[in-house]
């Protein structure tokens, strides 16, 4: 067993949340990298976003096992990563949103429904669930996403798209069983 900020752990147990942040980006690099043919930015920032998520699982665990609250959690996590947006864009488009009521509104509640209550319901997981158990679970998102933008939206998938689909689904399949 590896001992990872005082967290016992099989050693095959580190293995689930590395699939699972390698999976869940196969399933949009291969489609990324064709659209931007070249442009390594997307690809940085996707896997930046992977990186970030395993991150999340790591201390989100270290920080509940510490005592601190779901919510509180997320609150800072998003404060967080605010305050890195306005640092890495500035806040001249934030601004020119908020300038229209409508649109303000709906950057509410986008941010609210899609992004901070799965962060905070998966957070609550992290109680109770193991980190790879939780990245194992949180794999199927970028399935679930592009079968709704297919069937909502008429999305039609490429070539890389579906096969990341497959492979993220395997690899599911394959870290269940270990």
């Amino acid at each position: 067993k590896v001992h990872i900020l005082q967290h016992q752990m099989r050693r095959g147990a580190a293995l689930g949340p590395a699939q699972g942040l390698i999976r869940a980006r196969k399933v949009r690099l291969a489609e990324a990298a064709r659209r931007v043919r070249g442009d390594i930015r997307g690809v940085l920032i996707g896997l930046g976003a992977g990186l970030g998520y395993a991150l999340y699982t790591i201390f989100g665990r270290y920080a509940l096992a510490r005592g601190y609250q779901a919510p509180t959690i997320t609150f800072y996590t998003f404060l967080i990563a605010a305050l890195c947006v306005c640092l890495a864009d500035g806040t001249a488009r934030l601004r020119a949103a908020a300038a229209a009521p409508e649109a303000l509104a709906l950057m509410l509640a986008l941010g609210l429904v899609s992004t901070v209550a799965p962060f905070l319901l998966y957070t609550i997981g992290l109680r109770t669930l193991s980190g790879a158990r939780a990245s194992i679970i949180a794999s199927i998102e970028p399935v679930t996403a592009a079968f709704l933008g297919i069937a909502l939206y008429g999305e039609q998938p490429g070539f890389g798209t579906l096969l990341g689909l497959l492979l993220v689904l395997l690899g599911i399949f394959l870290a269940r069983k270990a």
